[in-house]
């Protein structure tokens, strides 16, 4: 246990006091609204970018989740204004009898408690996202707790796209390839990583799947090129970097050359993403992508698939001739 836990488990605690101060009732039908919210979020982000990109020109994962959190937003703010009208009146008169009060307190632990651990998954999360310093870092990649509620805030995402229809797709981590942007992802530190061979095979049958629909030559698989996928998928999750460029080996170029790799030319396609599907459906709707991936002057491809432990996984396509 490290100091990012003790925070935690002080975020749950105060998610309990805060549970048993408000009851069992309350708080519950606060976590319904939430819950409703969410859903509503999920069915309503597409309109909403879709208005985005029209009026604006704006478009993209950071519009599609602004999009879902503004109708989440508007959904909830108009459910607690109706709740503040209709029931909240009601609960406080039941509540005034001592007896009623002392077990809708006592209950409120329950609620409370499942309010601190969205408290404390909502920080795990934002720390991943957001560089705060080298010390919270590693202390975010060696916390197991940290990392069983990343487990959950992405299977909890997962089950409200398949009751929703949401694509994950609209949010998925890519970089376009002609740019030199780096993103924050949640660090894994040094744990043991493995490469994912099934998923690294999937991926490459979606791509030649995707070539041969438009009557483009299927890419071979070459071998020479999946370390280096590999390698730079490893370090991107252990650092928690999401880029073409390393802090450590440089350029797609400089890797390729420091592995002996014989090439005339290479592109490289990098997806941060839940699954496979999700990761293959994200690269085809960003332009640059799909360019590489139906590129008809590529000849080779290897690809290099590592799971976080959280279930997310690291993609790096590399194409060649």
């Amino acid at each position: 246990m490290n100091l990012l836990d003790v925070v935690f488990i002080l975020l749950l605690i105060t998610g309990v006091v805060m549970g048993v101060q408000r009851g069992f009732l309350r708080t519950s039908l606060d976590l319904i609204l939430l819950a409703t919210s969410a859903y509503a979020g999920a069915r309503l982000y597409r309109p909403i970018s879709n208005w985005f990109a029209s009026t604006f020109g704006a478009e993209g994962a950071a519009i599609n989740a602004l999009s879902l959190v503004i109708g989440a937003l508007g959904v909830l703010l108009v459910l607690n204004l109706l709740i503040s009208w209709t029931v909240t009146p009601s609960l406080m008169a039941i509540r005034v009898i001592p007896p009623i009060r002392l077990v809708d307190n006592g209950f409120g632990v329950v609620p409370g408690l499942v309010y601190g651990i969205l408290f404390a998954a909502m920080m795990t999360l934002t720390l991943g996202l957001v560089s705060v310093g080298d010390s919270v870092d590693s202390a975010l990649a060696g916390s197991d707790l940290a990392k069983r509620l990343r487990a959950g805030a992405t299977s909890a995402t997962t089950n409200l796209a398949s009751q929703t229809g949401m694509d994950l797709a609209d949010f998925t981590y890519v970089v376009v390839p002609e740019e030199e942007a780096s993103y924050r992802v949640p660090p894994t530190g040094d744990s043991h990583l493995d490469a994912v061979e099934g998923y690294e095979s999937e991926i490459m049958d979606l791509v030649n799947q995707e070539r041969v629909e438009r009557g483009l030559g299927t890419l071979e698989f070459d071998a020479s090129l999946v370390p280096v996928a590999r390698a730079h998928s490893q370090e991107m999750l252990e650092l928690g970097y999401f880029s073409h460029v390393s802090p450590n080996t440089g350029t797609l170029g400089d890797r390729l050359n420091a592995a002996g790799v014989q090439y005339l030319s290479a592109g490289e396609n990098l997806a941060y993403a839940p699954s496979v599907g999700v990761a293959h459906r994200g690269l085809m709707q960003s332009d640059g992508h799909r360019e590489n991936i139906l590129d008809p002057s590529w000849e080779r491809i290897g690809v290099g698939v590592l799971s976080a432990p959280d279930g997310t996984i690291m993609v790096t396509q590399l194409f060649a001739r």
